[in-house]
């Protein structure tokens, strides 16, 4: 059975370390989402959806 977690990262520099650090622990990232929090201050979301067999 697949396991999948969601990870909620703030700023874009830290996607690369974040997906390292699953890679490692043996998680896959299946999908990848960002989203627009505030126009003003351009503040993003971005949303990695890791699976693990």
């Amino acid at each position: 059975m697949k396991k999948y977690e969601c990870v909620l990262v703030n700023h874009h520099d830290k996607i690369a370390g974040t997906i390292d650090s699953y890679q490692q622990k043996g998680w896959h990232l299946h999908t990848y989402q960002a989203t627009l929090v505030d126009a003003l201050t351009s503040s993003v979301n971005h949303y990695l959806l890791f699976e693990k067999e």
